[in-house]
């Protein structure tokens, strides 16, 4: 089987793409969507870091105890945010490498993958994978509410 993937508003290709979707493809899209996922679970997990935090900051004041205003975090919190940083950085570029495989792009058409903004190449990787994974994402409903049902 195979999909057509139009990509003339990112990469101003008139024809669309046409992706096979074999196993290798398919795989590529699992890893990729895999490492999304890991981003996800590590972007959430230091939110709730620095929410607990926050509340323990709010917890001190409100017993009376002495907050500075600038909290110094030990060394282990600065390494989980560069660990962070690496990771954003590494789906950064994973993602111009999947969709640079999957599509079959040229060098010239990679580079421009790059310049893209972040939510545009976000956008274009979310494309091609529910093409390839043969889903259909549906605009959300006003009386939808995800988790809350």
């Amino acid at each position: 089987m195979a999909v057509k993937i139009n990509v003339e508003e990112e990469l101003g290709m008139k024809r669309p793409i046409t992706v096979k979707v074999t196993n290798k493809n398919f795989r590529k899209t699992l890893k990729f969507q895999k490492k999304m996922l890991h981003l996800q679970i590590l972007q959430t997990k230091q939110a709730e870091k620095e929410k607990a935090a926050e509340q323990e900051r709010q917890d001190k004041i409100e017993a009376g105890e002495e907050v500075s205003d600038v909290e110094v975090d030990d060394l282990k919190d600065y390494e989980e945010y560069e660990k962070l940083i690496d990771e954003i950085d590494e789906l950064q570029e994973g993602t111009v490498t999947y969709l640079g495989e999957v599509l079959h792009l040229s060098e010239a058409n990679i580079e421009k993958l790059d310049d893209l903004e972040t939510d545009e190449l976000q956008s274009l990787a979310e494309k091609v994978i529910s093409k390839v994974m043969g889903i259909e994402p549906e605009q959300a409903k006003p009386e939808d509410k995800g988790l809350e049902d």
